[in-house]
């Protein structure tokens, strides 16, 4: 089953194939890669604005306050992002279980209690609401992206290029200099 809703030149996204939770949403490179180093300069320029724009679209159709976004490497090596909408029905639950006397959230702990509790095996047991959400969410991003480009412009980047060439040139003057 591609549960891809989200797709840009250098990524894609789909709820998180094995985590019932709606808005729960997983990034990942078109390319592989196990570092962010290891993408494209394009695919990296273009990083941030595309999980500003998840992140956003998740918030608009969730509600949720805040969307915690992780990268982790232990069971999937490759470069990806879990993009996660923490709601206060959620943390109250949570809460409620916990053994916790602190009334304050901690979001790692809440992740990973939630991966647990909200596990399903497989894409085809996602509930109609997180399927729903999901789609909900694909078209929020596509009516926020539709306008602008989501392609990294030389212009935009330019003084970093400048920046670069002129690092680039301090440092070999300072290479003759020294073998001078």
């Amino acid at each position: 089953m591609d549960s891809t809703l989200i797709s840009t030149p250098w990524f894609t996204a789909q709820p998180c194939r094995d985590c019932d939770i709606p808005g729960y949403f997983v990034l990942q490179p078109r390319a592989h890669a196990t570092r962010l180093s290891e993408l494209s300069l394009p695919a990296r320029e273009t990083l941030g604005i595309v999980l500003g724009e998840l992140e956003e679209a998740i918030q608009s159709v969730t509600g949720a306050e805040h969307v915690y976004t992780l990268r982790f490497s232990e069971g999937l090596s490759a470069v990806h992002f879990h993009l996660f909408p923490p709601t206060r029905k959620m943390a109250s639950e949570w809460l409620a279980v916990s053994q916790s006397t602190d009334v304050d959230i901690i979001g790692p702990t809440l992740f990973a209690w939630a991966r647990v509790r909200f596990w399903v095996n497989g894409p085809d047991l996602l509930s109609r609401e997180t399927l729903r959400t999901a789609e909900l969410i694909g078209e929020a991003f596509e009516s926020r992206t539709e306008q602008g480009d989501l392609s990294p412009s030389i212009g935009r980047f330019a003084p970093m290029q400048q920046c670069n060439d002129l690092l680039r040139a301090k440092l070999s003057l300072l290479c003759s200099r020294l073998s001078e």
